[in-house]
């Protein structure tokens, strides 16, 4: 099983002092930033589902770009449930959960991938609707419809499973012999020239390069210029409505407040994925693990899936009122008279 890969044990006594102090302060760092994901996470948790539960109620319900939303938000929520629960258990039991079961640690990285491309793209997808929506107004409700909605759902589904299930066959559970211990380590590795159905390692090796495209530069290069457009957009239509002497036509419509809130999202989207993006460029691979500024970009990077429900309440007039009307039903349902049968 561990012959795949050789591993040569170093002794601790020929690494500089330097370097060790760096180990312990990137350890301790590390540490912290788990610590206070797992807080992050709980609030996601409760955010997503939260979003999950005002996606459903009748206002937004009619609206094909809330199914969007919806999916969005089961994404992130799977996503936060699936970190959170292996964070926890490594903190718990000091030991990852990915190293005690061959097929989690062959699991883990599609399922993350899968996720992680599926946020993606329905960021992206949200961002294009809003931005039909603002050029053609009278239009968007007949190219957007519910089932054209199912379908590239569907379809984004059915790829994102093909292209990112093939990492599964490309991952093993190896064990790392300790001498001095008399003792192995697990660790699970990812092989990125093992050939999968028969492909070639070049067009592996690219379809790597496209997946990291996928889930960070394609994104922030559709996201950029098309939010920077609907903003524009809606600076201008406020302005024109300031000028109008009707009051009443100058408060914003339903379709500028769900805007401005999925405007919110993409942006907060290209704010925690660029920089780790453009770090991944500059500095080698092989100093990912040592440098700490990836231990913050990554936590930064983890916050995406976290923060829709609280830009969704700060910046969604509509999402708020709708919130309040849920959490006013539940609170006039705790004070009805419980029912009596018959």
């Amino acid at each position: 099983m561990g012959n795949h890969v050789k591993l040569i044990p170093v002794d601790s006594h020929v690494i500089p002092k330097e370097v060790l102090n760096t180990k312990m302060t990137n350890m301790e760092l590390r540490k912290t930033f788990k610590y206070a994901e797992l807080v992050a996470h709980v609030f996601g948790i409760l955010g997503s589902l939260l979003i999950i539960v005002i996606m459903v109620r009748p206002t937004f319900r009619k609206m094909p770009k809330s199914r969007v939303c919806l999916v969005l938000a089961v994404v992130n929520l799977i996503f936060l449930i699936y970190t959170f629960s292996t964070r926890l258990y490594e903190m718990v039991e000091r030991v990852s959960p990915l190293v005690i079961n061959a097929t989690l640690c062959k699991l883990n990285l599609p399922i993350r991938a899968f996720l992680i491309h599926m946020d993606a793209s329905l960021i992206i997808i949200l961002s294009l609707e809003r931005l039909l929506a603002v050029i053609k107004p009278f239009h968007v409700n007949i190219i957007v419809t519910f089932s054209r909605i199912k379908i590239i759902i569907a379809i984004l589904t059915v790829l994102f499973l093909i292209f990112d299930g093939e990492v599964y066959f490309r991952t093993d559970l190896y064990y790392k012999r300790i001498p001095k211990l008399n003792t192995t380590i697990p660790i699970c590795k990812f092989i990125e020239d093992r050939p999968v159905y028969g492909i070639p390692f070049k067009v592996m090796l690219i379809k790597d390069k496209a997946s990291v495209l996928l889930r960070s530069f394609i994104p922030i290069a559709i996201l950029v210029p098309t939010n920077l457009i609907i903003i524009i957009k809606l600076f201008r239509q406020k302005q024109a409505r300031a000028n109008m002497r009707n009051p009443s036509s100058q408060n914003p419509d339903k379709t500028s407040k769900i805007t401005r809130m999925i405007v919110s999202a993409s942006i907060a989207f290209i704010i925690t994925v660029t920089p780790i993006s453009v770090a991944n460029l500059i500095i080698p691979r092989r100093f990912w693990d040592s440098d700490p500024l990836f231990v913050i970009l990554g936590f930064v990077y983890r916050l995406n899936p976290v923060l829709n429900f609280y830009i969704y309440f700060l910046s969604g007039s509509l999402f708020r009122k709708e919130l309040k009307l849920w959490l006013s039903s539940l609170k006039m349902c705790s004070n009805c008279p419980p029912s009596t049968s018959p």
